[in-house]
């Protein structure tokens, strides 16, 4: 099934393969952070903290958010997300539990230089 099938499919309130559920949850998280990873860069490019160029023109972004969601709607999910980022593949679960304990070292890090 593909990202807009499986949505219409919830809609309709028919059942949905569980599979294809959890990869299009995976997969609408991925495309989340794109969008709210172009909402940093167009506030940064406000502040003056980046140049204004592609990443903070909000008609650039306007363009690439289009052309995302174009391109994922009409995709099978699990294909979209590739064996990469499949929570299945080893070497992803890896990557997961590397920045986890990358994100909690410097959290307490932070803890510590707060008190």
């Amino acid at each position: 099934m593909t990202l807009d099938e499986i949505i219409e499919t919830v809609k309709s309130n028919k059942p949905v393969d569980t599979e294809d559920m959890i990869y299009a949850i995976l997969m609408l998280d991925s495309l989340w952070f794109f969008e709210k990873r172009a909402i940093r860069d167009l506030a940064d490019a406000k502040r003056g903290i980046r140049k204004a160029m592609l990443n903070g023109d909000p008609l650039f972004q306007e363009k690439e958010s289009f052309r995302r969601t174009k391109i994922s709607v009409d995709k099978n999910p699990k294909e979209w997300m590739g064996w990469n980022n499949d929570p299945k593949n080893p070497d992803y679960q890896n990557r997961k539990e590397l920045g986890c304990k990358i994100l909690e070292k410097v959290m307490n890090k932070n803890k510590s230089e707060v008190k």
